[in-house]
């Protein structure tokens, strides 16, 4: 389970790689289908199938954590038990640290202690079997952890998933120092840029959907797929793309 865990997260760093995309159904599927093909023939497959159930893989379930938000349709029986143990799962998806960091800085406005940072880490702790309180503040079973991994590990490269701006009452972008200088309206959080538009839309979903669009469009793909892809990263060339061509 250890190596379950260390496995799925080097896909955080493959995603970086030009034809995958962490944000968006086809992009987190992407991601997902790249930590198939990581892990595939390896003690961490083996870890991951027992968390499984019949059918799925990591591909499959790269969207459960946004189904559980009622994007999908109905909540399944599975998804509403996570959602009454976890109702504040909306904010395990990101952090709302100034852009202008280059580096998370706990405690730092924006950030708090169920953001994507820390549920990431939790994520990895349950997995590697430490389910202390302290380790596993918000109880999440190994398959709950699972299932939040797959996804946040694409979250995480969502830019506006790890940053936003903060202006103040001049229109000027600024870092603010406390929170109540958000709180008390002197400093304007944007709230992961959905405040900031691109023509008529939230600046947020241009990157969540269009980025991801285009982005396939370039590399003349349709949907992620495990049929032969190309090469994502001259120096991991075992790793392959889960789009399928055209």
């Amino acid at each position: 389970m250890r190596r379950c865990a260390s496995a799925l997260l080097v896909s955080v760093w493959i995603a970086f790689a030009p034809n995958a995309f962490g944000w968006g159904n086809s992009g987190h599927q992407t991601v997902g289908a790249i930590a198939d093909r990581l892990i595939a023939n390896s003690n961490a497959a083996d870890g991951v199938k027992a968390l499984l159930q019949p059918g799925e893989s990591l591909e499959s379930i790269s969207i459960w954590a946004d189904c559980a938000k009622g994007y999908c349709g109905p909540l399944t029986a599975e998804m509403q038990e996570f959602v009454n143990g976890n109702p504040q799962h909306h904010d395990y998806h990101f952090t709302d640290l100034p852009f202008e960091l280059n580096a998370y800085a706990e405690g730092a406005v924006g950030t708090t202690d169920r953001d994507v940072v820390h549920v990431l880490r939790q994520c990895v702790s349950v997995l590697r079997g430490d389910t202390s309180a302290q380790s596993n503040p918000h109880n999440l079973t190994p398959r709950q952890a699972l299932l939040l991994l797959t996804h946040l590990v694409g979250d995480l490269h969502q830019p506006l998933h790890v940053g936003t701006a903060y202006m103040d009452t001049g229109n000027h972008y600024v870092i603010p120092t406390t929170q109540s200088s958000v709180d008390e309206a002197s400093i304007f959080a944007r709230h992961g840029d959905n405040d900031l538009l691109k023509g008529s839309a939230a600046l947020h979903g241009y990157w969540d959907t269009q980025a991801v669009k285009s982005a396939m469009s370039a590399a003349h793909a349709t949907t992620p797929c495990y049929r032969a892809g190309v090469s994502v990263h001259q120096r991991h060339p075992e790793v392959k793309t889960c789009w399928r061509r055209y």
